[in-house]
């Protein structure tokens, strides 16, 4: 933090917590891009972000290289019937999941699953939200799994969902692993995706559970 030149003012109370820094805007780039010998990324966009930010420190520059996330070679999944939604890997408050929920408690017989660890505080008030919404049932917390678990549970849903807000231009683990299963991925942070309302997203995840030729 000193060396990013912030005032201690601005440092969050507990230093190793991501989402108060993320909250405050800190991304400890500066630091990390002040002594890069090379950079590699997994996007367009977070190259142009780093590309930036590098001429904005005075920096020295450095070769930037985008590398797109790597996955399995794996078997498709099989058309399914399920009305399973699945969204996976860590959440916190930055994967706006309480808009996932509300839209998912307005498509009839659809289920949610989040897979994955999770910030205790963001889940107990997403089991919150969906109490009062009246679909606590319809809303699940598989937490963390092995992977043989983490596989099945994928291969179980007919629609992925991975949500972000404030994001920089990085790339998904998850969405990597729910495409190379051949499970549609409805996201807003990836491929030039546009910010998804709650009604937008109810639309995009009712056509994916109905048509199967959108599928």
């Amino acid at each position: 933090l000193r060396a990013d030149l912030l005032d201690e003012a601005r440092w969050p109370g507990d230093l190793l917590d991501a989402a108060a820094h993320h909250r405050a805007g800190i991304t400890l780039l500066g630091p990390v891009l002040r002594r890069a010998r090379s950079v590699i990324v997994s996007s367009r966009e977070a190259a142009d972000i780093v590309t930036s930010e590098i001429a904005r420190l005075g920096a020295s520059a450095v070769p930037v290289m985008v590398a797109p996330l790597a996955h399995e070679e794996l078997a498709p999944v099989s058309m399914s019937s399920s009305r399973r939604v699945v969204s996976a890997g860590w959440l916190d408050d930055r994967r706006r999941a309480d808009v996932l929920v509300r839209a998912v408690a307005r498509v009839d017989g659809a289920t949610l699953e989040f897979v994955g660890p999770s910030d205790p505080v963001v889940r107990a008030a997403l089991e919150s939200l969906a109490t009062s919404l009246g679909v606590s049932g319809r809303v699940t917390f598989a937490g963390r799994v092995d992977a043989d678990e983490y596989d099945r549970r994928l291969r179980g849903a007919r629609v992925g969902v991975q949500l972000r807000r404030d994001a920089r231009g990085q790339r998904s683990a998850a969405v990597a692993d729910l495409r190379a299963r051949g499970i549609p991925v409805v996201t807003d942070f990836e491929d030039g995706g546009t910010h998804l309302d709650e009604d937008a997203l109810v639309r995009e995840i009712t056509v994916l559970l109905n048509d199967d030729a959108a599928w």
